[in-house]
Order: C-alpha cells, then structure tokens, then sequence
C-alpha cells in the first residue's frame, strides 16, 4: 500500500478558486459606491410628489373651462363646469393635509409658535405652587386658562389656585400619589373581609 503524505502547501488550483469569491478592492469600493448612490437616489411617490401638481393642474383647467364657458361660449354648460370646479377644489382641499400642501400652512404654524415660546422664555415664568420651580412662561399658563375657561372646563384646586399652576412633573407625582392611596385602600379592604 502506497502512503499519502500530506504536504503543507496548497495546491495552486486551490487558491485561485479561493480569490475567485474574495472580493477585489475595486469590487468593493464598486459596491459600496452603487449602495450610496441607492440610498440617496431621490425616490418619487405618485400621492406625495404627483398627486398635488395635478390637483393644481385640475383646478386651473377647470378655472379656464369656466372662463371659457362665460367668454367664448356665452356660458354653454357653466353649471356642469362650475360644479366641476366646485368638485376639483373641494377634493384638493380634502386632499390638502396628507401631502404636501400642507407645509403652506404649517410652516407658518411652526413660526408662530417658534415666537410664541421665545415671547414666553423673555417674560416672567410660571412657578409651580407644589416644588416651587419654574416650568413654562406665565403667559402661556394664562392663555391656557382663558380657554380651558371658554371651553367650560374648570380645574380650580380646593386652595383657590388652577391645576394649571401645578409643573407637569409635580402632577405625575400627584397621580402616583394617588393610585398609590387607591392601592392601599384596596388591600386595606381585602384584608378586612
């Protein structure tokens, strides 16, 4: 029986099959550049990107078709047009706070309530009646009263202060309070029947 010896060396054959499912630099960096191109490719929707141009596009065309109708054919089929019209617009404006129109009037918003807060953060602060720090400006602890008053909803303390006086952290504490108070009566009362 002839004898194998196991050599330490590979054989040539083998490592080029090897290097044939490594990649190369060049294939990786190739990769990487087609992954980052992927990623930063700008995707388009046809409800957020599409769908608001040819809402717009409907209503100017319906616009015309009632100038049309009025001018050019003394207004042949202007109840149909302007109900048309009527339709087209009432549909965008339904449409309007799922897409992208809606940064026309929340950008605004944003704004607003931007200088609010910055308004409340150079006036005087609202000091909370329970730990005695500060927590939001007075200003907007008032307007808050004044309709919580309006809206008929009254969160006057048995002390003659507002809930509204209490810092949302003093008021998780309350609560905690509470239904700790609460859980403690019910074992009170599982013990004693």
């Amino acid at each position: 029986m002839l004898s194998r010896q196991r050599s330490n060396r590979l054989e040539p054959g083998i490592l080029i099959r090897i290097s044939n499912f490594v990649p190369t630099a060049s294939q990786r960096a190739e990769y990487v550049s087609f992954a980052v191109r992927k990623l930063c490719m700008a995707v388009q929707q046809f409800a957020d990107d599409l769908m608001p141009l040819i809402l717009l596009f409907a209503i100017c065309v319906t616009g015309l078709f009632l100038t049309g109708s009025t001018h050019l054919m003394h207004g042949l089929h202007y109840a149909f047009l302007s109900q048309l019209h009527a339709i087209t617009v009432i549909v965008t404006l339904v449409y309007l706070p799922f897409g992208k129109f809606f940064h026309i009037f929340q950008r605004p918003a944003q704004l607003g309530v931007d200088f609010y807060k910055r308004a409340g953060k150079e006036g005087e602060q609202a000091v909370c009646i329970r730990c005695g720090n500060e927590y939001a400006s007075r200003m907007q602890m008032d307007d808050l009263k004044k309709v919580q008053a309006a809206l008929d909803i009254h969160y006057q303390l048995e002390s003659g202060s507002h809930y509204q006086d209490v810092c949302p952290k003093c008021r998780r504490k309350n609560l905690a309070l509470i239904q700790d108070g609460m859980w403690k009566a019910l074992q009170v009362e599982g013990e004693g029947s």
